[in-house]
């Protein structure tokens, strides 16, 4: 794939050009984010040194080639594109790099022509083609006033794509066909599974909107069902949820020993005063283990802007736990 090969035959050439560029350019940026600015004459040798060690970490990560998951996301200038995390069998793991390794992120991996593997229904499929990275000759993509920098590039993802990779991912375990009878059968269990508990009359369900995933996540030998039920109607943020049904529910069913059931719940009110609703992203396994973990976006409120943020679940012990949560661009 075009994305690898130029990795891995040009990675050394591009983080020493990158490295070369970097120490060339001026390093304050805007807001509340490392300042990598020079010593001067007679002031403290120690931040330049802490600056340069974090660099040499910097450039060892970059220089390993880590897997990395990336989320496409809506942005001014077209369809952003952001690292989310490393992947290993370790997990995911937080990219954290200095103004330095940033630079020399951006230019390996978000610089116009750089390519990614698109992920769809949980497995690479296609490229997502970068059109332009986050620092260019023109000057910087965007910034956000008192936010921790992660570099944003543009790319030429469809709305529908929302994950993609820099590196491969094994193979999910197998999982058999579900034919329609038996989805049907689960989609008709899933408002008795999840109504009541939730302070919901399974007769306002009718006016709630209904997206259902079939996910073949390999948790189970069979795919997994998930369920997504949004009410339309815009509630103040003044209402307290004390006494409120929720308008936003999400349940995941996989199967068990008598048939499908619930494995993940999740309501919310989805105002001001409550967590935001979630919007399903993909799956994918970022651990190695053959079985994927499921990925949502939410909108968090950061000074006066929506910021997007991500959360990724794991199956354990017959559950869907949440293991990683992460903004996009702000702490």
């Amino acid at each position: 794939m075009p994305f690898r090969i130029s990795i891995l035959t040009r990675e050394c050439r591009l983080i020493r050009r990158a490295a070369l560029w970097v120490l060339a350019a001026p390093l304050a940026v805007t807001g509340g984010c490392d300042q990598g600015k020079s010593t001067p004459s007679g002031g403290s040798p120690n931040a330049s040194a802490n600056q340069e060690s974090t660099w040499r970490a910097d450039s060892t990560v970059l220089a390993s080639k880590p897997t990395i998951l990336f989320r496409t996301f809506a942005h001014e200038k077209g369809r952003g594109i952001a690292p989310i995390a490393t992947i290993s069998d370790g997990g995911l793991r937080q990219l954290k790099l200095g103004n330095r390794g940033w630079r020399a992120f951006d230019v390996a991996y978000l610089h116009e022509g750089n390519t990614l593997d698109a992920v769809r229904d949980g497995r690479a499929s296609g490229t997502v083609r970068l059109t332009r990275g986050m620092w260019e000759s023109s000057g910087q993509l965007d910034s956000i006033p008192r936010c921790r920098l992660i570099p944003t590039g543009l790319s030429d993802a469809p709305a529908s794509i929302a994950l993609a990779l820099a590196g491969a991912r094994p193979a999910l375990k197998p999982t058999a066909p579900l034919s329609s009878d038996e989805l049907q059968e689960a989609l008709h269990k899933a408002p008795l599974l999840i109504a009541p508990s939730n302070g919901v009359p399974i007769g306002l369900l009718s006016r709630y909107r209904r997206e259902v995933h079939v996910m073949a996540t390999g948790v189970t030998s069979r795919p997994s069902i998930l369920v997504i039920y949004n009410d339309p109607e815009k509630v103040s943020d003044k209402l307290h949820p004390i006494g409120q049904r929720p308008r936003h529910l999400v349940t995941v069913l996989d199967k068990g020993l008598y048939g499908y059931r619930t494995s993940f719940e999740f309501s919310t009110l989805g105002n001001a005063q409550t967590e935001p609703r979630m919007t399903f992203l993909d799956y994918v396994d970022v651990d190695g283990d053959g079985k994927a973990e499921l990925f949502f976006g939410f909108k968090y409120r950061h000074i006066e802007q929506q910021l997007d943020a991500t959360k990724a679940y794991h199956y354990e012990n017959d559950r869907w736990k949440e293991v990683f949560r992460a903004s996009v661009r702000c702490p």
